[in-house]
């Protein structure tokens, strides 16, 4: 069951990344990092809420992001010093810029 719902978290991260709709894709990061810190996948929970909270920084939900950093503030802050977040910040530093997600590419790998 865990493999499918990641599925379905990746699948509406792609869609929403495809439509240019970062809230959206902000919201998927968000709700699939609960799942994984829920399941005890702290690692890709990380990576998740990390990105959920850039995206809705860039997106001008500053309250929101602001929220997630201090909701999840021991595994945003560790995701935030990887290198693969870092990458992740830099591409998507514009609210207008719309990078095309590839399958597994930063979602659950």
């Amino acid at each position: 069951l865990p493999d499918k719902v990641a599925a379905a978290y990746d699948n509406a991260i792609l869609t929403a990344n495809k439509a240019g709709h970062i809230q959206d894709e902000a919201l998927a990061y968000e709700r699939g990092g609960v799942f994984f810190k829920r399941i005890g996948d702290e690692l890709t929970a990380s990576r998740y809420l990390a990105r959920a909270q850039q995206l809705y920084a860039v997106w001008g939900a500053e309250a929101k992001a602001d929220l997630l950093r201090t909701q999840y503030a021991s595994l945003v802050t560790n995701a935030r010093r990887r290198r693969s977040f870092q990458s992740f910040k830099k591409r998507r530093s514009s609210k207008n810029m719309i990078v095309h997600v590839s399958p597994g590419e930063g979602c659950h790998a």
